[in-house]
């Protein structure tokens, strides 16, 4: 009878395991990767010497509402496997290289959908299949790696991976629990706010909250389960001016649940604030050209410090492209303050590490954190800027030539000849020895302006954010970029920007601004930050699609002077009839 009683215990506890765990992936994933690292192999060719599969499972449900009328409202489930297969040895294997490779003679590879079901062998079937393409195909990238080097005579040695040391991090999976049909009045609801607005001519607001749950294995002994939620909130408006120049504003709410969300009634103002504001701007010049001191606050600051010190710390390491026609322009504004180890390159009253292990900040939520990067490195804290000087950037396990180890940022990369792995920022905090309130910082600049003899400072709130670009939209950035040699801006226009009279104090709305000659130089312009921390929670799109949640958490900074031009977007004519729904 106790017989009994511990086997019907035991069955009970794997069951429940089991729904904390999935043992079945594991077990397909271990099975085969085993086989592969041991038996995969063609004669008189080397065998893989590290094999990783990563499976990222996915559900969620995303509503979209425009002007009081539902779009739609999709609920779905996805579950992605990604290989990472390299021959050769940790000093030189077939990454860090990128090529157009034939996938004539090849069924599959780096990636593929897998079943959602939990079948132990329809999983093992496409394990195999998806591994047999990724080894083909890395045999390939392999050799022409070799001939690449050759003929442009490449003479950095620097080693394609670095050892780590295995470990094990299991977290319980995450599941979605979403009541559908509130979200879909609570949407429709807040997307009747622009029936005020007559002067908006496009307008939706979109729900989206996922449940994500990833699952890594390794041929060095490295296995990880973790989950994480991410829900947001975002409000899209567009208008023209009365000169036919096109405005738009986007808004967001980031968060992991839904219960972390503002409360729909704070949403509301703020959603009313941005039409109102938009609204403004519609009736406004555009501003003349100006080149004096700049105060960032809020959003305006996060993006700053992102777009210039995040993304400068982030992929430190390009690869080697076999010719310009496959290297583009993406990725080229990500990593530029890499090789400055050592040297200056902010103010020296500022510091910065980058933390994805945080999951709140003073009972904010972070998006950014993560516990295992996809690599299946632990995640930790890295030091970047001490006293000013640069100390540290965001690694994988790509060494570069200064430095050899991971901090656990890895994050996956897919792009148009291929996948990578590459460090970026998971939760960005600056912060500052010397600090000045609100009042103290407008006064300061201010006082800069007299100096210059301007007549006006100005200070910018809202910075464009990164969307979602259309496959067109992304085809005609390529084609630009690589048929005109320019290169997109490394600090975004302003949304939503003000200027403050020297004399009296006043403050005006403006719009139609851009920067000019942007550099990372002007981090070390930075003269004065802000005594309130601002949370920033986004999500930052590349320019091949891949959607990253960040954090980032910064002070306001005066920046001592900038150059800014009218925007010259292309004006469009207006429409010839009203809006139907004001046309009385």
């Amino acid at each position: 009878m106790r017989n009994r009683i511990f086997f019907v215990v035991l069955f009970f506890t794997f069951l429940s395991i089991g729904k904390l765990y999935n043992n079945i992936l594991f077990m397909a994933m271990d099975d085969e990767i085993r086989r592969s690292i041991t038996r995969l192999q063609i004669e008189n060719q080397k065998k893989p010497y590290y094999i990783s599969y990563r499976i990222e499972e996915r559900e969620y449900i995303k509503i979209k509402a425009s002007f009081g009328g539902l779009l739609y409202s999709n609920r779905n489930r996805i579950r992605d496997l990604y290989v990472d297969l390299r021959i050769g040895d940790y000093s030189f294997d077939n990454s860090n290289f990128v090529a157009r490779i034939s996938h004539s003679r090849i069924i599959g590879s780096d990636y593929t959908s897998l079943p959602l079901d939990d079948n132990y062998d329809a999983l093992r079937n496409d394990l195999w299949l998806i591994t047999d393409g990724t080894y083909k195909k890395a045999l390939e990238e392999l050799s022409r790696k070799k001939a690449t080097i050759q003929n442009q005579q490449v003479k950095d040695q620097t080693s394609d991976f670095s050892k780590v040391t295995s470990n094990t991090a299991m977290e319980p999976a995450v599941k979605l629990a979403i009541d559908e049909a509130v979200w879909e009045n609570t949407i429709v609801t807040l997307s009747r706010i622009f029936q005020k607005y007559p002067d908006i001519q496009e307008s939706s607001i979109t729900f989206y909250s996922r449940a994500g749950n990833q699952y890594f294995l390794d041929t060095e002994g490295s296995k990880s389960q973790q989950g994480a939620l991410l829900t947001y909130i975002e409000v899209t408006a567009k208008a023209q001016s009365k000169d036919g120049n096109p405005i738009e504003d986007i808004l967001g709410f980031y968060c992991h649940a839904p219960d972390e969300l503002p409360d729909i009634a704070t949403i509301s103002r703020k959603v009313e604030a941005m039409a109102e504001t938009l609204t403004l701007q519609i009736v406004l010049e555009e501003t003349e050209d100006y080149s004096g001191p700049v105060l960032f606050v809020g959003q305006a600051a996060a993006e700053f410090m992102f777009q210039i010190l995040g993304k400068g710390v982030s992929d430190p390491r390009k690869p080697l492209f076999e010719n310009e026609t496959v290297s583009g322009s993406a990725g080229r504004d990500m990593g530029v303050l890499a090789n400055r180890i050592g040297r200056r390159v902010i103010s020296s009253f500022l510091h910065a590490y980058d933390d994805p292990t945080l999951k709140k900040w003073n009972g904010k939520p972070l998006v950014g954190y993560f516990a295992v990067d996809d690599q299946g490195v632990p995640a930790k804290k890295a030091e970047i800027i001490k006293d000013g000087k640069l100390c540290g950037v965001l690694m994988s396990r790509t060494p570069t030539k200064k430095i050899d180890i991971s901090n656990g940022h890895g994050r996956f990369k897919d792009e148009r000849f291929g996948s990578r792995v590459c460090g970026m920022v998971g939760n960005l905090i600056i912060e500052a020895d010397e600090t000045k309130s609100h009042s103290e910082m407008k006064e300061m600049l201010i006082d800069i302006c007299r100096n210059y003899e301007i007549p006006y400072g100005i200070i910018v709130t809202r910075l464009e954010i990164t969307r979602p670009r259309t496959l067109r939209e992304r085809y005609m950035g390529y084609f630009t970029s690589m048929t005109s040699g320019s290169e997109k801006p490394i600090l975004s226009s302003p949304v939503v920007a003000y200027k403050i009279d020297v004399e009296t104090k006043t403050v005006e709305l403006i719009r139609g601004l851009t920067f000019s000659s942007v550099t990372p130089r002007v981090l070390r312009d930075i003269v004065a930050s802000g005594n309130e921390d601002f949370v920033y929670n986004f999500v930052f799109w590349d320019e091949e699609g891949n959607a990253y949640p960040m954090s980032v958490i910064t002070p306001s900074i005066l920046v001592e002077e900038m150059d800014i031009e009218t925007s010259g977007k292309k004006a469009r004519k207006l429409p010839i009839l009203n809006h139907p729904y004001f046309k009385n």
